[in-house]
């Protein structure tokens, strides 16, 4: 399975700063992006972490908790746990 990649502003959510700085770091080189066939740029899990460890960024507290989904169903004998 393919790994999923962020977007600037998922990044951006998870560093605490703004979509333009994470724009700016990969103009600079320091953060590695792909650029898709529509132009947004995109970053691999394994080089977010890595960049945040090599430019010692903390995470701000509660960005990294997984998310939860929640799925309605109109089936009455249906259950989800």
């Amino acid at each position: 399975m393919a790994k999923k990649a962020l977007s600037t502003n998922q990044v951006a959510q998870l560093c605490g700063v703004h979509r333009t700085t994470i724009i700016n770091w990969v103009k600079e080189g320091k953060l590695r992006a792909y650029v898709t066939a529509g132009g947004h740029r995109r970053i691999l899990p394994e080089e977010m972490v890595r960049f945040v460890e090599s430019y010692r960024i903390p995470i701000p507290e509660g960005k990294l908790t997984e998310k939860s989904l929640l799925i309605i169903d109109n089936d009455e004998e249906a259950i989800i746990c």
